[in-house]
């Protein structure tokens, strides 16, 4: 009977001890300050997180302008209601001041030009070969828009090899008639294999 009693005080004291051991007997005397730390760590990494900031700004900048680039792809029906929006709203200030520069007449140029070049080079195959070079010639300026014909051209290879018969066809047909185009393709073709 007595070794059943010190049984259970011993698992009386046991349960009791494990609670104890469970507390803390007292506070911590050393608690560090995290403020105080974050702050010494900030004053030590101000020029890197000024920079991170900066940087966070200007691509938070670039995201909320509008895509009103060249290289964005506007579907023409869309680009139709916009231009006429934008005709309306030009309108409405011409009256209050002229607005009509020349240079968002030629930067209009410059986007009408790089589309009908992109279109038609996006729409050559073996078939519409011939009617595109025509169209080629007579609606788009080939002197002044040389650049982007070899630049979409070099670009439509590479993105499509199986096509690339069909683009050295077209400057091949150019190049009879502007030569200063098959000699910027080469150019650009060196250059690009020299990188």
């Amino acid at each position: 009977k007595q070794n059943n009693k010190y049984r259970k005080s011993d698992s009386i004291n046991t349960n009791s001890s494990s609670s104890l051991m469970d507390k803390p007997l007292a506070a911590s005397r050393y608690q560090p300050d995290d403020n105080n730390n974050q702050h010494k760590n900030n004053m030590n990494n101000v020029g890197v997180d000024d920079k991170q900031v900066q940087k966070q700004r200007q691509q938070q900048q670039k995201r909320q302008q509008p895509r009103e680039q060249v290289g964005a792809y506007i579907p023409p029906a869309k680009r139709r209601l916009l231009e006429q929006q934008q005709k309306e709203q030009q309108e409405d200030s011409d009256s209050q001041i002229n607005k009509v520069t020349p240079i968002n007449i030629q930067r209009q140029t410059w986007e009408t030009l790089q589309r009908t070049i992109n279109g038609t080079i996006n729409r050559l195959n073996v078939t519409t070969i011939k009617p595109l070079i025509h169209s080629l010639f007579q609606n788009a300026n080939l002197i002044r828009g040389r650049g982007l014909l070899i630049k979409s051209l070099l670009n439509g290879a590479i993105s499509s090899p199986n096509y690339a018969h069909i683009y050295v066809a077209l400057i091949a047909v150019i190049n009879t008639k502007l030569p200063e185009c098959g000699e910027l393709l080469v150019t650009r073709a060196i250059l690009a294999f020299r990188r």
